[in-house]
């Protein structure tokens, strides 16, 4: 298990639970950005959860690059966004970059809940 995330602090907070749960030996944790993460090699993933990780940061495009890269072929990934965030935070994905950044991946399954948007998605061949 790879674990990636730009707080320092949630590097220490997964270690430890890792720890207590007796699997601290398969969980791997990592402080970067989701844009940033060369270190992971290509086609080497199964799966990705990348459960409202787009909403916390603004390199969105390099996010997803990523996250087709690191993907098997036919390895899966599961994206969520905020539906409706305050005006001008570069943060927020529009419903237009949603459609932008599925447009970029095979759609498996899709849909939207009041406050989300998600799908689960694979690279395209």
């Amino acid at each position: 298990v790879l674990a990636v995330d730009s707080a320092p602090s949630a590097r220490g907070g997964l270690r430890h639970k890792a720890a207590r749960r007796g699997a601290a030996e398969v969980v791997q944790a990592h402080v970067a950005s989701a844009a940033e993460i060369d270190f992971i090699e290509t086609g080497s993933l199964d799966f990705v959860l990348a459960e409202g990780l787009l909403c916390c940061m603004t390199d969105h495009a390099g996010a997803v690059r990523q996250i087709a890269r690191i993907l098997r072929p036919a390895g899966r990934a599961w994206l969520s966004v905020m539906k409706h965030a305050p005006a001008g935070d570069p943060r927020s994905v529009t419903a237009g970059e949603w459609a932008s950044i599925l447009g970029g991946m095979r759609v498996l399954r899709s849909g939207a809940g009041l406050f989300t948007r998600w799908a689960l998605v694979s690279p395209r061949p």
